[in-house]
Parts: structure tokens; C-alpha cells; sequence
């Protein structure tokens, strides 16, 4: 009995078929990379800024002048008044890493497949 021809073996034909993961675009290794940076930055800061008890506000000409808008906390969204009037509408935290994570994931997992040729 004659062995196998080697030469057309299943190897061959996973390296040349579509199911071959395609090597994606320096722009969107570097999307992906800056996303992983700003996820990583995102929780460090907020761990820092909640074991501080600061928050992260900024000022918005509003409709009194004194409304602030940003992050605090790692609850629920908050609305507060601080010690000189200023309305304080704050956000947790893990929401900013979480809106850092979301265009990360659709970098790392949806963009790079490329569509179905017909």
C-alpha cells in the first residue's frame, strides 16, 4: 500500500483558506494599543482619586454658572452641592473605563474580520 501524498496536507489548506487570521493595520494596532493605555490609565487614576476622596469636575457655564461636570466616586452617578455652592454632577469612575473599553473591544475583536467576498 502506498502512504499518503504529503504534499496536499490539511496544513496547506488552513494557511491559505479565509479562516487564516489576517495580520490588521498599523492604525488600528495603534487604536488598539491606546485603548488597552487609556483603560489601564482610566482605573489607576480612579483608584487613586477615590482613595483621596477628590473629585475630577470641571466647571460648565451652565445656566447659574456654578455647575460642575465629571467623575467621582466609584458608585452609582451623583448629584451633589460642595462646601462653596457649586452644583456637582459626577459620574463614577468605572463608567470613563468603561467607555475607554467598549471602542477597544470593537478594535480588538469586530474591525479587524474583513467582509465576505462574493
Amino acid at each position: 500500500m502506498d502512504p499518503p501524498d504529503s504534499s496536499t496536507s490539511w496544513v496547506d489548506s488552513i494557511r491559505s483558506s479565509r479562516l487564516a487570521p489576517q495580520r490588521p493595520s498599523w492604525k488600528l494596532r495603534i487604536l488598539r494599543w491606546l485603548g488597552l493605555l487609556a483603560i489601564i490609565g482610566c482605573t489607576i487614576v480612579g483608584m487613586i482619586r477615590v482613595a483621596e476622596d477628590r473629585s475630577l469636575d470641571l466647571p460648565w457655564d451652565g445656566p447659574t454658572g456654578k455647575e460642575r461636570y465629571g467623575l467621582y466616586g466609584n458608585g452609582l452617578p451623583q448629584h451633589w452641592v460642595c462646601g462653596d455652592g457649586h452644583d456637582h454632577y459626577s459620574l463614577p469612575y468605572w463608567m470613563l473605563s468603561l467607555a475607554c473599553a467598549v471602542p477597544t473591544a470593537l478594535f480588538w475583536f469586530v474591525w479587524p474580520r474583513k467582509r465576505a467576498s462574493r
